[in-house]
């Protein structure tokens, strides 16, 4: 299959060789010159695409004693950033080796490790060429011939932070913690950039590499070579170095020339990224098979659950980068889900329904196929669907260098795999676009056979079953103590494989035996006030849903005229519900009316329209339909209609929900304090200290299963200073985009209702921004901030003096974990628990923030980073005003991992992509309807 590949090593592979044929890899592709480059025996497992594995391939093994490695690897991209602190730092190694037990304990029977997550790219760059200046600084020099000794000191070199980090926060009671980082010594310094020019010229890239790893002996085993540039650890002894090889095929006489072009430090980029290989390397050792780009999987370990027709693969995800602490090595537990079903079984199903009508099927494919992730169990090798070819099958046939041939014969005569039914549809899938950063390259399409992909992940139905979801949780819900064990005997298994070691020490680095110890801070619980002047504890798991059930909410909204819709047989049911609203009700504060009922003689979604249409108008305050079954299509049809043409507040009640009496008065009350929300009453209030500031938060919703649809960006921006009123504006973008081009139209909307709400526009901004990941911290920085800034110029009152403004990434999409360490066992935190050193950014102001109680598995920590700041805040500012904004979301009586405003940005910015699918009503866009 082809493979993936950035602006770097992959760009250079594809200039040379030919285009990739469907099913062909990079590896069984002819060079240019007719050599052909080893190919792939049927049944290994290999690598997914991309940067990594491309140089993942090249990579040498560690070589047997006396005997000369004979493999290579390209140039890595350069991604990671610059040193602020020193690589020798070390830390208390844990002494317990408690055998684990229960969930998790699966994971101990592994091999050992799994692939780098991506590493931040802050301004990508394209892979120097030959005599190109790589960023560098003056080092030591090591021994010329040899790799870094093991007596060797480790590395004590520093660099200026590419950003200043500031003051840390102090406010906070101390506790200890441990956090799934691994602390990684050098013991060199620097490595060495040359040029390799050949003459005569070689165009074929194999016969470069198999020309210069003729001369392995001098050389040494450990090297990075695209073709063009070698980088080694350490320094030849002739700044230009001659060597003569021989073609083997031809008899020819070859004249290399080595010379030296930069001395570059061990924590250049480069570096960085080439440790991440060496790790994709050393799982690939310990029999780890990676799967997508930053996750390696042990099957031999894999888990079934038969009952449902799924396995689960447990492996883990790693990534070296520098951080404050240093250099460190990531690594957490990870699991991977595959169904034992194929995409031909998904096909079979619906073309074997005899309830779906004929000229329906391939639609229903197309619907059932399209956006989700598969793997190819020969490769190990996942995609993603893009388009269904019914015109295509296992007979058609395609070029290659030898002519033409069939999909069957290719996958016979590749893997010795027979293909069952030869009239199957074929399964396409193009790179996505980032992996075509250039106008060069085209886009190449990928033909796979549906019976040899099978589907990852679950389906919506699978989600929903609370069975199918508990199973699953047994084996990948972690505690604490055990992912720690299981990272201990991950590195026990590192340092017990003689090759993986001797790949380490080649390029001159330890890894020590433990995770990081270091000290964090934990915040006081909030107070909660509510109405009537009370006032309580959020309390130490952060939770005060009895409080709020059995007291009157801060801002009553009465209900005097609403509109109840159901259907006959639901009457019922409809009356139980209105009666015990009418009773809690009052409880918090709010009275309840007797609604409009409208009783439907069906449930087909017309009906419900027309109902609905002819009930509302400008006095209606709510509508309450009742549905007797999830369905998808209703809930779309009347949400659009109440969104956009008939603007109402509304909320949604499957009749299942409310059929239990035992369970009636609890879902009531949630679904009361819900609608009072919805219609702009306020649940509770925290104590904000800061006066006339705006909050803001931002999300992006992209639709994964039509891929031509427009992105949508949901904005959210506080309009009290309590900030629990809030208004709300959508823009669209083009397909994939994550940036928000549409964001100074609503950010100027959100700024005018701020003064049209208060008489005043806001001193200070506070932007939460979500869905961001590292390699876009810096294009946001520049790109958003930007917008946002001049949105100020088009206020008078801004043009003497500018507000402050502060724009906070929200990243929750993390692999990081923190644990509490008490007295040797690692345990969750508690919330409000905090770090803003070691594991952080070496050149960013952030801070991982634990702000829920978790009783099952592995608490998951928010990282914010601080992209922009001109606000002025003190740190403990920020932090701790992060964690007041995650106790005011007002569909949960407790903290969320995000802000508040993240989270409205993000369940508004889903409603109006996924179900509405245009834009809503101005008039709602004070309520938070979309909760």
């Amino acid at each position: 299959m082809a493979g993936r590949g950035g602006r770097g090593s992959a760009l250079l592979r594809a200039l040379e060789e030919p285009a990739r044929k469907p099913g062909v890899t990079a590896t069984q592709q002819p060079g240019p010159s007719g050599d052909h480059t080893t190919q792939q025996p049927a049944g290994k497992p290999r690598t997914s695409g991309g940067r990594g594995s491309y140089l993942l391939s090249m990579i040498p093994r560690a070589p047997e004693p006396d005997t000369p490695a004979s493999g290579g690897m390209p140039i890595p991209t350069p991604t990671s950033t610059l040193s602020r602190q020193s690589l020798a730092s070390s830390t208390a190694q844990s002494s317990g080796k408690a055998k684990p037990s229960g969930r998790g304990a699966a994971l101990l029977e592994m091999c050992g490790p799994s692939p780098p997550r991506p590493v931040r790219q802050v301004k990508p760059l394209s892979p120097p060429q030959t005599g190109v200046q790589v960023p560098t600084a003056s080092m030591k020099k090591l021994n010329l011939n040899e790799p870094p000794s093991e007596s060797a000191a480790p590395s004590q070199v520093r660099h200026a932070p590419e950003r200043p980090k500031g003051p840390r926060g102090e406010t906070g009671r101390r506790i200890n913690l441990s956090a799934n980082y691994i602390r990684l010594k050098s013991k060199s310094s620097s490595w060495y950039q040359y040029s390799v020019s050949y003459s005569p010229n070689v165009d074929s890239r194999g016969m470069r590499y198999k020309l210069l790893y003729m001369h392995s002996d001098i050389i040494g085993p450990a090297r990075v070579f695209d073709g063009n540039i070698l980088f080694l650890p350490h320094e030849l002894p002739s700044k230009v170095t001659s060597l003569f090889s021989k073609n083997p095929y031809s008899g020819e006489s070859i004249t290399l020339k080595v010379s030296h072009v930069k001395t570059i430090s061990i924590l250049s980029r480069q570096c960085v990224q080439m440790y991440n290989v060496l790790f994709k390397r050393i799982m690939n050792i310990l029999n780890m098979v990676q799967i997508g780009k930053t996750s390696s999987y042990s099957p031999e370990a894999a888990i079934s659950i038969p009952q449902h027709k799924l396995q689960v693969w447990p492996g883990f995800v790693t990534t070296v980068e520098e951080y404050d602490g240093g250099l460190l090595l990531m690594c957490d537990v990870s699991h991977k889900v595959l169904r034992e079903q194929t995409a031909y079984g998904v096909m079979n199903d619906i073309f074997q329904n005899p309830n779906i009508p004929a000229g329906e099927k391939r639609t229903r494919v197309v619907k059932a196929l399209i956006g989700k992730s598969v793997i190819t169990r020969y490769n190990n090798k996942t995609y993603k669907v893009d388009d269904i070819s019914f015109e295509t099958t296992p007979q058609s046939t395609f070029e290659r260098r030898e002519g033409p041939i069939s999909y069957m014969q290719y996958y016979h005569n590749q893997y010795g795999i027979q293909i069952k039914d030869a009239n199957q549809p074929m399964i396409i899938t193009r790179p996505k676009q980032k992996d075509r950063r250039t106008g060069e390259m085209k886009e190449e399409l990928i033909s796979l056979i549906p019976e040899l992909t099978y589907m990852t992940g679950l389906t919506d139905e699978m989600k929903q079953n609370f069975r199918v979801m508990k199973d699953i949780a047994v084996h990948t819900r972690v505690t604490p103590q055990n992912r720690a064990v299981a990272l201990r005997k991950f590195l026990e298994n590192i340092r017990n494989s003689q090759e993986a070691s001797t790949q380490l020490s080649m390029w001159g680095l330890e890894i020590e035996g433990d995770t990081i110890q270091m000290e964090g801070r934990q915040f006081e619980p909030e107070q909660i006030f509510l109405g009537n002047r009370y006032r309580c504890s959020a309390g130490p798991k952060a939770d005060w849903t009895r409080e709020i059930t059995n007291n009157v909410v801060t801002n009553p909204v009465d209900l005097t005229n609403w509109v109840l819709v159901f259907t006959h047989r639901d009457r019922q049911k409809a009356m139980r519900y209105f009666n015990e609203y009418q009773k809690i009700g009052p409880q918090l504060g709010i009275n309840v009316a007797m609604p409009k009922d409208i009783a439907l003689a069906d449930d087909r979604v017309a009906t419900y329209i027309n109902a609905v249409r002819d009930a509302v108008n400008n006095r209606v305050q709510l509508v309450v339909v009742l549905f007797p079954t999830k369905r998808e299509d209703k809930y779309n049809a009347v949400k659009k209609l109440l969104c956009s043409e008939r603007p109402c507040p509304s909320q949604m009640i499957i009749t299942k929900t409310i059929s239990d009496d035992r369970k009636l008065r609890s879902v009531v009350q949630k679904i009361s304090l819900q609608i009072n929300a919805k219609l702009g009453g306020e649940l509770w209030q925290l104590n904000i200290p800061l006066k006339n500031t705006m909050y803001v938060g931002i999300d992006v919703y992209h639709d994964g299963a039509k891929g031509k649809s427009r992105s949508v960006t949901g904005m959210v921006a506080s309009l009290n200073k309590a900030a629990t009123r809030y208004y709300s504006r959508v823009s669209t973008q083009g397909p994939g985009e994550e940036l928000i081009n549409g964001l100074k139209t609503c950010f100027i909307a959100a700024l005018k209702k701020y003064h049209e709400v208060n008489n005043v526009l806001p001193d200070k901004v506070i932007v939460f921004r979500d869905g961001v990941g590292d390699s876009m911290l810096e294009i946001v920085a520049e790109h958003e901030v930007k917008q946002l800034s001049t949105c100020f110029s088009t206020f008078e009152q801004y043009r003497q003096q500018l507000p402050g403004l502060t724009v906070i990434v929200v990243q929750k999409r993390i692999n990081s974990r923190l644990y509490a360490v008490n007295r040797g066992v690692k345990e969750n935190p508690p919330p409000g628990t905090i770090v803003d050193h070691t594991m952080t950014k070496a050149n960013w102001f952030d801070y991982y923030l634990v702000s829920q109680h978790v009783t099952q598995g592995t608490v998951m920590p928010a990282h914010y980073v601080v992209i922009h700041d001109t606000s002025q805040l003190k740190p403990d500012n920020l932090q701790q005003l992060s964690y007041k904004m995650c106790h005011l979301y007002y569909n949960w009586a407790g903290t969320v991992r995000v802000p508040a405003p993240c989270q409205y940005a993000h369940k508004l910015a889903y409603l109006i992509g996924e179900n509405v699918r245009r834009d809503p009503s101005e008039e709602l866009a004070d309520k938070l309807y979309y909760l």
